[in-house]
């Protein structure tokens, strides 16, 4: 008290600001959304899509991926020529700082329920759980939020919510 006392403060009203519940941009994830019968799951979230019109069931969704990620054998499975990569070496670091060096990066056409879109995908020769890794430079390039916890996803067409 004394310090404040002495050193004259001043005080300013905070102006009204809308909430961010009244905001269109709003995202909220609700009980509803809830696509697993028990709250205490440790499912990581997987999505169907189609790479080049072929199918894919287990494109794991990594919110902690700075790339998007495509294994070797999903290419030869959806017969895509393995001339369309651009031969670059890249290494990506993954758990316990283990470091894989990509066989290059190629672009395909990716759809996930109403989106498609040409999606670039670092190709690496392992073999791993998933037909294709979705990090976050797919999920911000189609501006989307993700709930592990109800394993979903949430955002926007133009304005229609998807």
């Amino acid at each position: 008290m004394n310090i404040s006392a002495e050193s004259n403060p001043h005080c300013f009203a905070a102006q009204p600001q809308r909430s961010f519940l009244e905001n269109d941009n709003a995202i909220v994830f609700m009980d509803e959304d809830m696509e697993v019968p028990y709250p205490n799951h440790r499912r990581p979230l997987y999505l169907e899509g189609q790479i080049n019109d072929v199918f894919i069931r287990r494109a794991l969704v990594d919110t902690g991926s700075s790339v998007n990620i495509l294994p070797l054998s999903v290419l030869t499975a959806a017969s895509i020529p393995l001339s369309k990569i651009v031969q670059s070496q890249t290494s990506i670091s993954g758990f316990g700082n283990k470091s894989e060096v990509t066989v290059g990066h190629m672009q395909v056409n990716l759809k996930v329920g109403p989106i498609r879109s040409l999606t670039k995908f670092y190709v690496v020769d392992v073999d791993v759980a998933y037909h294709a890794l979705l990090g976050r430079p797919w999920l911000n390039k189609h501006k989307l939020v993700v709930s592990t916890y109800h394993q979903c996803m949430k955002g926007r067409i133009g304005l229609r919510p998807l």
